[in-house]
């Protein structure tokens, strides 16, 4: 008998969580073409520095709204929130040259945050899984990882692809995930359930 599954977790609130990171996207944009407009406000225009800042804050910007199924991609998601942070540090030591610290702490400030939002994005958007293991159940969330040892559970049910845990303290949890069983996969992993929760009620 396989001693080994896990599922794929769906979470339904990822579009809202991937509208937020395009949102944060669409405000980074925004904000490396206002550090790059300050360079038109020179006497001497320098060119180059122009051309280096504000078509890539285009680009971006043009991207979000037109191929914003890119962001869906984790790798691609952060090449561009690595490239964002790199645009807005440059824009805060700008600032800072020119001793208008306002903007200069704001750039940062928002630097630090995308910081932050890379390491959480890393983890929501990478697949998160259920892994049913040998003395307990792993299971992935956005922030965390938590698991439920098999003590504690009263029984297992999988339906409509739903995975719900019925807890021996009355509660359960319910998960949404990817069902692909075949119907002699599904009875083996019942069995499976039902076999290691009954060894640890019979230990007790």
């Amino acid at each position: 008998m396989p001693s080994h599954f896990y599922f794929q977790i769906v979470h339904e609130d990822l579009p809202k969580r991937r509208m937020q990171s395009r949102a944060l996207h669409a405000m980074a944009a925004l904000l490396i073409l206002v550090y790059g407009i300050q360079y038109l406000l020179k006497p001497q225009v320098d060119w180059w520095q122009l051309l280096a800042i504000i078509p890539p804050a285009f680009l971006l910007l043009w991207l979000i709204v037109f191929k914003r199924k890119m962001f869906d991609e984790p790798a691609t998601n952060r090449i561009f929130r690595i490239l964002e942070m790199g645009f807005l540090a440059m824009g805060s030591m700008h600032f800072m040259q020119k001793n208008v610290w306002i903007p200069a702490i704001f750039y940062l400030f928002f630097c630090v945050i995308l910081i932050l939002i890379l390491k959480l994005e890393s983890r929501i958007f990478s697949p998160q899984y259920l892994d049913f293991e040998d003395k307990r159940i792993v299971i992935d969330f956005p922030l965390k990882t938590s698991c439920i040892t098999w003590d504690k559970l009263e029984r297992i049910t999988l339906k409509n692809h739903y995975l719900t845990f019925h807890l021996k303290n009355g509660k359960y949890r319910e998960f949404r995930i990817k069902d692909q069983f075949l119907p002699e996969e599904r009875s083996t992993f019942d069995h499976m359930c039902k076999h290691r929760i009954g060894l640890t009620t019979n230990s007790h």
